[in-house]
């Protein structure tokens, strides 16, 4: 039985090397999490879950998380909570698996853990268990960068759109057909580049060029990322995240350095395969990141201003990440939604105490929503101009 449980987590660690986690994935390991027995509790370390009183656990099947305890800023972890559950609602296979425990799930099974390794955590304290990504390049020296002609749109203010990128495939004959592109955001739906679509149609691996055309210099594997930072921009734009791009364009602004923006991005990281990118440590998301967008002060209107630059970089997105953006948008009361679709999936999301956080999530929500769908709107208008 081991044995067979030892194969199916190194036959999930090599299909999670070349893709996201699928949500039958994320599900049969959300399942595992909760019901298993603890082999090994360490303190976290710089490269591995970081933070003081974090820890890096190994399950009696190998599985290993990370858990993270933020007490008594519990709104950190349910931001954390609440920011996968949105993820998942928008498609996205890129956001590592958390759910949330409370912390005697882990002192009970293995005190001397604690006290070798001076964890100091509280029975009562809620932590968030979080997939450890073996799959992840961990290389310091390997850097994530914006992409150039996002770092350009964002100096020049004039978005990338799918019609550029269809002018420069379609002036040297590129057949998408014959390459037999495809990409994917977990949901299995493939999408084209065109002046009528949202989003390139790109291969994970490959790294073939594209010829340069109209000042964009294309590769098939930039086009990957491209996609992808599309789908994180208004994946961060919705949780307000301030510890990703934002925290670079506040760098750059408060050093008055514009090439800040051009060192590895905080939080992104990529597979030690392929071209998959892997949005991390989103626990300022929704709760934390909203008293910085919505309580007054010197930095909420800076940061404000971050997302709306970035958000207006691209128009080049997924259709299905469209598609949930637009279904979420059209909820009668889109925080409901979403918390109701969490709390179905994490039973301890409702026991979290709510606080100043959360009401700002509550009342800003939904303009978010609607700032995002007039952008994509907007870019739709801008594609039938050009037509």
């Amino acid at each position: 039985m081991f044995e067979q449980k030892e194969n199916k987590l190194k036959k999930r660690k090599r299909k999670e090397k070349q893709h996201g986690v699928s949500e039958k994935d994320a599900d049969t390991w959300l399942s595992t999490v909760r019901s298993s027995s603890v082999q090994s509790v360490q303190a976290a370390t710089w490269n591995k879950c970081g933070g003081a009183q974090n820890a890096y656990v190994t399950l009696k099947d190998g599985s290993r998380l990370c858990a993270r305890s933020r007490t008594p800023q519990d709104r950190l972890v349910l931001g954390e909570v609440l920011s996968y559950w949105l993820s998942r609602r928008l498609g996205l296979d890129c956001v590592p698996p958390v759910t949330l425990t409370s912390s005697e799930f882990l002192l009970r099974q293995r005190p001397g853990d604690f006290r070798s390794q001076n964890l100091t955590w509280n029975i009562g304290q809620p932590i968030a268990l979080t997939l450890w990504l073996d799959r992840i390049d961990s290389n310091p020296n390997v850097k994530v960068l914006m992409p150039q002609p996002i770092l350009e749109a964002y100096r020049s203010g004039k978005p990338i759109t799918a019609h550029d990128i269809s002018r420069s495939i379609e002036k040297h004959e590129i057949s998408w057909n014959r390459q037999q592109l495809s990409w994917n955001n977990g949901t299995n739906e493939s999408i084209r580049p065109s002046s009528k679509t949202s989003a390139a149609e790109v291969t994970r691996n490959n790294t073939q060029s594209v010829p340069r055309s109209a000042g964009l210099k294309v590769k098939l594997r930039d086009l990957v990322i491209l996609a992808q930072w599309g789908t994180m921009i208004i994946f961060d734009y919705l949780t307000g995240n301030y510890d990703r791009v934002a925290s670079m364009q506040d760098g750059a602004e408060r050093e008055n350095d514009p090439h800040i923006l051009e060192e590895s991005i905080r939080n992104l990281r990529p597979s030690d395969r392929g071209a998959k990118l892997w949005l991390l440590d989103n626990e300022s998301g929704l709760l934390d990141a909203y008293t910085v967008l919505y309580l007054k002060s010197s930095r909420s209107d800076k940061f404000l201003a971050y997302h709306e630059a970035m958000l207006r970089t691209v128009c080049v997105f997924q259709r299905g990440v469209i598609r949930a953006v637009n279904n979420l948008h059209a909820e009668t009361v889109p925080h409901r939604a979403l918390l109701r679709y969490a709390a179905e999936r994490d039973k301890m999301v409702d026991k979290i105490a709510r606080d100043e956080g959360f009401r700002l999530f509550k009342e800003n929500i939904a303009q978010r929503l609607d700032n995002v769908v007039k952008w994509i709107k907007t870019c739709e208008g801008m594609l039938s101009v050009l037509k």
